[in-house]
């Protein structure tokens, strides 16, 4: 494959679509409610953002002359696989040992080569760095670029490009975007991008609602003083698998703008969230997804978006639907046995 003389970022302007009225008006006091459909990136999920933006940007530093390594059993490994393979460099893959098959085989179908290390992402990526220092000491000459998941200024940058296209498309700053974390990229992006936004207009920040699930729920803890770093990810929600958030999160959330508000949600919230988003949108997404909208599907025993914010008629609500590249059918009928749901 020829390569271009610029490489871009591969993410695509995504779809904002309202929220059927029958769910805003049960649920949030009528708020004008957007769904953010970054499940239909190339890959699969808003990972595409900022992991194509640091490849993008490393290409075009070296040449094109580089390849590249990831460290996840998830999406960030499926959006480094899908750039890599858009412009056709190498890709290695490092992921935990309890990553499904079939995220393997989606994979190897863009060429990457998959390395099986340890049985948590943090002890994946440790072998991954090993890995780049064992090829930058046997004189191949091979630039190889490790791209971690969520946490360098780059992801970042790629990330925020989703505030500007809220804002763009709405013609206006919303009020709140709910968001899930897991180990902060997005909501770092989606902070930096509307802090920006809003010094340039004048006016106040988006309030950031962050959704984590009870056993992967790192940012909630750091921030109420309770265990932190975790010492395991218990949860399903695995694309919130991170034991601990990137330093620059907790920098923000300290500065208090944007004001960002976390929340914390259970496994069978997250997957009737997902069932119900199904059945509404026709569109399957994973548990982490599941635990934002969590805060939209509501039901009686459940936190609602409206007990966590103020909301009116008048509010405008975005909620991130961030990825589905890791669920299948068998999947969700699996979690609505386990969960009774």
């Amino acid at each position: 494959m020829s390569q271009p003389s610029q490489f871009l970022p591969i993410f695509r302007h995504s779809p904002l679509l309202p929220c059927p009225s029958r769910l805003s008006d049960r649920f949030l006091n009528g708020a004008s409610v957007y769904l953010k459909l970054d499940n239909l990136q190339p890959s699969g999920s808003f990972k595409d953002r900022g992991l194509s933006t640091f490849i993008a940007a490393h290409l075009n530093k070296h040449n094109g002359q580089c390849e590249f390594v990831s460290s996840s059993g998830g999406n960030a490994g499926l959006a480094a696989a899908t750039t890599c393979h858009t412009y056709g460099v190498k890709c290695t893959v490092f992921v935990p040992s309890p990553t499904p098959q079939r995220i393997k085989d989606r994979l190897t179908a863009v060429d990457a080569k998959v390395v099986v290390a340890g049985d948590m992402w943090h002890e994946a990526h440790a072998a991954l760095m090993e890995y780049v220092k064992e090829k930058e000491a046997d004189g191949s000459g091979v630039k190889v670029v490790p791209v971690h998941p969520f946490d360098d200024p780059l992801v970042w940058k790629g990330h925020s490009s989703m505030a500007r296209e809220i804002v763009a498309d709405l013609g206006k700053m919303p009020d709140a975007v709910v968001t899930v974390v897991g180990g902060g990229g997005l909501l770092i992006g989606l902070a930096e991008g509307f802090a920006e936004i809003a010094k340039e207009k004048g006016v106040k920040p988006t309030t950031l609602i962050a959704v984590e699930t009870e056993g992967a729920e790192s940012f909630y803890n750091a921030v109420n003083d309770k265990k932190y770093p975790l010492d395991a990810i218990t949860s399903i929600a695995k694309s919130l698998g991170a034991t601990q958030v990137a330093d620059r999160l907790l920098d923000i959330y300290k500065e208090g703008s944007p004001t960002i508000k976390p929340v914390k949600v259970t496994d069978r919230d997250s997957v009737r969230a997902i069932v119900d988003f199904t059945e509404e949108m026709r569109m399957l997404v994973e548990p982490a997804c599941g635990a934002g909208l969590s805060l939209l599907f509501s039901e009686v025993g459940r936190p609602s978006l409206s007990d966590i914010v103020p909301l009116s008629s008048k509010s405008v609500v975005v909620f991130v639907v961030c990825g589905g590249s890791t669920v299948d059918f068998e999947l969700i009928s699996k979690w609505r046995s386990d969960f009774a749901v």
